[in-house]
């Protein structure tokens, strides 16, 4: 014996299942034009074969937390660099995160080798195609 159902509709609420955090590169003013910097004065270039800090997309700015952001730097140089970054004229306050990181906004950043020399680079945040998913 067959037996009779009414039709329903059951509604599903959406649950995120993934955290899309941003992820934005960033090139240094210094290397971009070839400059030393004018703290250190040490030399900042991009070099043709990609590597070199005026090269955006060597330094990327990943969010590790909700509005919390850190800086790597992936240049190729194969050296795992220590860098602090601020939003002060004058690299005070350097921290190893920034907080509300914006597409167009200009930080400053350190980056210091394991022999001890620190550069100070500038540089305004720019898009990139990649999206870090957690």
């Amino acid at each position: 014996m067959k037996r009779w159902e009414t039709p329903r509709t059951v509604v599903q609420g959406f649950e995120a299942n993934e955290y899309v955090a941003a992820c934005w590169y960033i090139a240094c003013d210094y290397g971009e034009r070839g400059e030393s910097d004018p703290i250190s004065g040490l030399y900042h270039n991009a070099y043709s074969d990609g590597t070199g800090c005026g090269h955006a997309n060597n330094q990327v700015i990943r969010e590790v937390r909700d509005g919390v952001f850190t800086l790597r730097e992936e240049d190729g140089f194969g050296e795992d660099y220590d860098m602090q970054m601020t939003r002060d004229t004058n690299w005070q306050g350097l921290s190893g995160t920034l907080t509300n990181v914006q597409l167009g906004d200009i930080i400053y950043w350190t980056t210091t080798a394991s022999d001890g020399r620190i550069w100070y680079h500038k540089g305004t945040v720019e898009s990139t195609s990649n999206v870090n998913r957690s």
